[in-house]
């Protein structure tokens, strides 16, 4: 029986311990970590918090401190922890787990065995093959031997139902090069269907155009115009029900930045300069910027005023007041129209045919309408995986929007975990802004993503 060897004496409000993921049986052992525990903090509290911060495929799991387990229900402080506590989370595999986890993912669909062991890698962080060896099987295939319900046909994975279930129509991990490369081509001619160079061309003039013109009719020091948007990230369309759009952000002198509180400037100056431009365009005036409607060329034009400050500065501020990233999101347009920008001529590619496939897609309200943003980072996110040509890109990127309620994305490369709003990692799905720490895309208040999983599920480029 455990000894609660702290009861009776002081307890400190809050600890600092050492925490070390022990996935045993051959797979990889994650490096320690450190987490801050509070005196009501239980085993069970501290297992789920373990989670959001290192994936853990196996629910059979343990708690030790020297090598004794913890009971789920105990205080940690009971249990002994202190400050400087090293802690071992311990997680067996077994193949009643892996076939459990396995047919979760084939409960909605059949799919290639491809797919099949990139959504479990992309849900439990451990690849198929690690689960495999750890085990002692050699191939996923070994599985069917035993009790389970999943079947193979036709190179397609599935539950052992009455019924077919629906396959992932952009899935063709079956296919031979031949018939490949000819599914290849239909996406790359689409592609050039809806991406004109004459009409890009056209339209980045137009916006070039606009901005000069916003400036000399403006009464406003500006010191720098960035553009944005799909125009601004070279992601933009040129067929389909809507036109290019387009984001400008103003950065304005100001003496003092830090003293300016937006909240206070931004409203009377937002509805001045909508007064302004309303004799010569359609404006619409929102809560943090102006909306130019009905252009020629272009879509929409957001209209957004910044104070010009440094990166540093604005980082500082946003870190002060995390909830009011939506204050200071358009002060990060440089930095975020680079991270799309900069990506691979083959994933922008993605990006594009993602948009046409949305807009020709029903939507009940814009809550189930994922934005740009979304598809362009899960496009990103999904290309880590190095699809061969476009039709593995599309199959790859289905397959995680027809699972979004599971997706969890962080880039750890741009800023460090500790960074991130601490309220975000406890939310599902988690798609965070590699630029802004405080900002979650697909945070359920925003966007619901219901709709766009049973689109994804049932997806056809070419219908």
């Amino acid at each position: 029986e455990h000894v609660y060897r702290n009861v009776g004496r002081y307890l400190p409000s809050t600890m600092k311990v050492k925490v070390t993921v022990d996935l045993s049986s051959g797979l990889e052992r994650v490096p320690s970590f450190n987490l801050v525990v509070g005196a009501k903090d239980t085993v069970a509290s501290l297992k789920e918090r373990v989670a959001t911060v290192s994936l853990v495929p196996f629910p059979d799991q343990v708690l030790s401190l020297e090598q004794q387990a913890l009971p789920d229900d105990a205080l940690l402080v009971g249990c002994g922890v202190e400050d400087g506590s090293a802690l071992v989370l311990s997680a067996k595999p077994s193949v009643e787990t892996l076939q459990r986890q396995l047919e979760e993912l084939l409960s909605s669909r059949e799919m290639s065995k491809d797919e099949l062991c990139l959504l479990y890698c992309y849900k439990h962080g451990v690849s198929v093959s690690q689960v495999l060896k750890a085990l002692g099987l050699r191939h996923l295939e070994d599985l069917l031997s035993r009790k389970s319900s999943i079947q193979v046909s036709n190179s397609r994975w599935r539950l052992g139902t009455d019924e077919p279930l629906s396959p992932a129509k952009g899935d063709r991990g079956d296919l031979k090069p031949e018939e490949r490369s000819s599914e290849n081509q239909r996406y790359v001619e689409l592609h050039s269907s809806i991406c004109s160079r004459a009409f890009n061309s056209k339209a980045s003039r137009a916006l070039v155009e606009l901005v000069e013109d916003l400036q000399q009719i403006l009464p406003l020091n500006i010191q720098q115009a960035v553009k944005g948007g799909s125009m601004g990230k070279g992601t933009a369309t040129s067929a389909g029900p809507k036109l290019p759009d387009a984001e400008v952000v103003f950065f304005l002198h100001a003496a003092n930045p830090e003293s300016l509180l937006r909240e206070k400037w931004l409203p009377p100056l937002l509805k001045a300069s909508a007064d302004i431009l309303k004799s010569k365009y359609q404006v619409e005036l929102m809560e943090d910027c102006l909306r130019l409607h009905s252009l020629a060329t272009l879509r929409c034009v957001t209209v957004h005023f910044a104070p010009a400050m440094s990166l540093i500065q604005t980082k500082a501020l946003l870190k002060q007041n995390p909830s009011c990233w939506r204050l200071f999101q358009c002060s990060f347009v440089e930095q975020r129209v680079h991270f799309v920008a900069k990506q691979p001529g083959s994933v922008k590619m993605t990006i594009r045919l993602l948009k046409w496939w949305r807009d020709q897609q029903e939507w009940s309200a814009p809550l189930y309408e994922p934005s740009d943003e979304i598809l362009e980072l899960i496009a990103i996110h999904s290309a880590q995986s190095k699809p061969v040509d476009q039709q593995q890109a599309i199959a790859r990127v289905m397959a995680l929007l027809s699972n979004f309620d599971e997706v969890s994305v962080l880039w750890s490369n741009f800023y460090p975990k500790a960074e991130i709003w601490e309220p975000l990692l406890h939310q599902k799905p988690l798609l965070m802004d590699p630029v802004i720490s405080s900002l979650n895309h697909a945070d359920p208040k925003v966007f619901d993503s219901r709709e766009l999983m049973r689109h994804a599920r049932c997806f056809n480029f070419f219908r």
